[in-house]
Order: structure tokens, then C-alpha cells, then sequence
């Protein structure tokens, strides 16, 4: 039993590697220390006062890095729908990518009440999020006959049999997608979570270039939504 232990160890550990970087090991510290207050403590002699929230493997130098699993370099294990554990007025700028879509629209109404109340004023806020308009707008011109390019369908897919529909589902199911949203939509839940001067923007194009921090590979399927708190 012990030596088919110490195989299993070997076989999926590497002393050449740090402990902190496999999978297993932070799904587990995560669980530990998510909702953990102790975490913003540790930010209090830190000068940062830009967010970036659901942060993932992307971290930023210069941002408080939060996401829901914890990774090196990550400073708040949390879980967004339980609050932000900030103080209100505190912080200058907000960047979240990729994020929003994985709770459920009442969820996010809520977390951006919560990115109003952290935000200092005439602070700004950047979202990026999977654009629900585009992959429809592209089902329709399918189906009157257009040639059209789906994000992300590769000649692997086709082979198999890729319908338009498919894609669709990828946008509003898939990776454990909750809500999928079009720029009306989050114009108006901004709004009425009490931001004002709402626009829409596009990849590394906005009010604070602190903020440009976007990722390369998402460009092509992303909605870019900036507002500010006045």
C-alpha cells in the first residue's frame, strides 16, 4: 500500500516543481481560505488601488488580483456573489473579463452595486464579456445564406458537424456559462446599479490606460463596456 502511495506521489508531483502550481493543491488551499478576511489584511500596507477581478491565471502587477480559485500571485480567494470584502470609495479602477458571465443575472446585478460602492468617485470601471449580439447576428446571416466565421470553430468541428446552433449553446451554456450579455443589457444593469457615462468601447481602447489590460485571444468574440462612477 505505502509503496503504491509513494508511486502515485511520484508519478503526479515533480520536486522540481513547485507545490503551489498544481491543480489539485490550490482547488484544496482554496477551499481553506476563500471568504478568509485575513487575505485583505494582508493588503492594507499595499498601495493598490485598482481591482482586477476574476482574475484567473492573469494576473497584473500593480492590481488586487481576486478570483474564486486561488493561484500564486492571486490575493483574494473570494467568492463575488458573497460581496467584496473592500472598503466603499477605495478603489480607482475596475477591470473584469470573462467573468460576469459565469453567475446568474440576479447575482450580477448585485456585484455591481457592490463595484459601484467600492469605486471611488469618478472612478471607471472596464467589462469584458463574451458578446451574446454577435454570435446572434451571425446565426441569422447563416441562415439567410451568408458565409460566416464562428469564434473558436475550428475544421475539426466542421468535420464532425457543426451547426450555428452549437455555437449559440458554446455562448449561453457552455463553460459554465450562466447569463450571456449584449451591450443593451449591461448599458441598462450599469445604470441602474448607479454608474453613469456608459459606453461601449473596444479591445485596449478606453478612459484609463491603466485599465488596457486586455487579453488578446478573447478580442474576437468580446463585448467592451466602460463606465465611470461621478
Amino acid at each position: 500500500m505505502k509503496n503504491r502511495l509513494f508511486e502515485t506521489i511520484k508519478r503526479e508531483f515533480s520536486w522540481s516543481r513547485s507545490i503551489t502550481t498544481y491543480n489539485r493543491v490550490q482547488i484544496i488551499y482554496s477551499r481553506l481560505i476563500r471568504g478568509k478576511k485575513f487575505q485583505v489584511g494582508k493588503l492594507r500596507d499595499i498601495d493598490r488601488h485598482y481591482l482586477n477581478i476574476g482574475c484567473g491565471e492573469s494576473n497584473h502587477p500593480g492590481f488586487i488580483n481576486l478570483d474564486y480559485q486561488w493561484r500564486p500571485h492571486v490575493d483574494i480567494c473570494w467568492d463575488l456573489t458573497k460581496g467584496i470584502p473592500l472598503d466603499s470609495n477605495s478603489i480607482k479602477g475596475v477591470f473584469i473579463e470573462h467573468c460576469l458571465e459565469h453567475i446568474t443575472f440576479s447575482q450580477c446585478n448585485a456585484v455591481l452595486k457592490e463595484l459601484h460602492r467600492i469605486l471611488m468617485h469618478d472612478g471607471l470601471i472596464r467589462i469584458i464579456a463574451p458578446d451574446a449580439e454577435l454570435y446572434i447576428d451571425l446565426y441569422v446571416k447563416e441562415k439567410d445564406g451568408e458565409n460566416v466565421s464562428f469564434p473558436y470553430v475550428t475544421e475539426e468541428d466542421m468535420k464532425k458537424g457543426f451547426t450555428p446552433i452549437m455555437a449559440i449553446n458554446r455562448i449561453f451554456r457552455n463553460h459554465g456559462h450562466q447569463y450571456a450579455y449584449d451591450a443593451r443589457t449591461l448599458t441598462m444593469m450599469l445604470m441602474n446599479a448607479g454608474f453613469e457615462d456608459v459606453r461601449r468601447v473596444h479591445f485596449m481602447e478606453g478612459m484609463d490606460k491603466r485599465l488596457l489590460i486586455d487579453s488578446d485571444f478573447r478580442k474576437r468574440e468580446s463585448l467592451y463596456i466602460e463606465a465611470s462612477k461621478l
